[in-house]
């Protein structure tokens, strides 16, 4: 080829590209392009792994939660197994007491030994595995007497008493049973019982290792 034919050639492709050229505001937007790509490459590659390391934090959260929850039904079950004897049984038990003492209360079964000192009347009672008691919550009535009796099973002496208005009460002793006075008076702050049947009035505690059962009039 001659210098003369590649001449127009040459400034053909001159023209072409002069054509072509983009001024500074089309190099401008052309440039934020180019910079906008790896932004977006970076966006691309990062989201997945944000959602990995949220994926990661809310695990540790979930184990956290269940790790606590887990800690603390421990801690109440715990804390249940150990809690002093007061539960349904243990109320159960006292109501029982109350109900019996009140229902032999009002038979008034006849004395089968009488007197106004209990050491007199004491002697009496030589079948029982104990001596009864003058309890200190008793110094308002008088003796009368008293009688053999029971107690849910375990052998009792009932004494019968009178205050000076004519009102009458029975006392009941019973050597205490193993495991009654933890059931009985484990959570209470006052160390008498108080509990109702029939429209009387039942007080229940221990004394000198007895159970001692009175019954009034409400």
């Amino acid at each position: 080829m001659t210098d003369s034919q590649s001449r127009p050639f040459k400034q053909a492709c001159q023209d072409y590209f002069a054509a072509v050229q983009l001024d500074e505001q089309e190099l401008k937007q052309l440039h934020k392009r180019f910079q906008s790509v790896p932004e977006a490459v970076s966006n691309a590659t990062e989201a997945p792994q944000r959602h990995r390391q949220d994926n990661k934090e809310q695990t540790i959260q979930w184990r956290m939660w269940l790790g606590l929850a887990a800690t603390l039904c421990a801690f109440a079950l715990v804390l249940w197994h150990n809690l002093p004897m007061q539960s349904t049984t243990a109320l159960h038990l006292a109501q029982l007491i109350a109900d019996e003492v009140v229902a032999n209360h009002r038979k008034l079964k006849p004395l089968e030994v009488q007197g106004q000192e209990l050491k007199l009347v004491r002697g009496y009672f030589r079948q029982l595995t104990f001596q009864p008691i003058d309890s200190a919550q008793l110094q308002q009535w008088q003796l009368t007497g008293g009688r053999y009796c029971s107690i849910q099973g375990v052998d009792a002496a009932q004494l019968r008493y009178t205050d000076s208005e004519g009102g009458l009460s029975t006392l009941y002793q019973i050597a205490l049973p193993a495991g009654w006075g933890k059931e009985l008076f484990a959570e209470r702050a006052a160390p008498v019982v108080m509990l109702y049947s029939a429209g009387y009035r039942v007080r229940i505690w221990q004394e000198k290792g007895l159970l001692l059962a009175q019954v009034t009039a409400d």
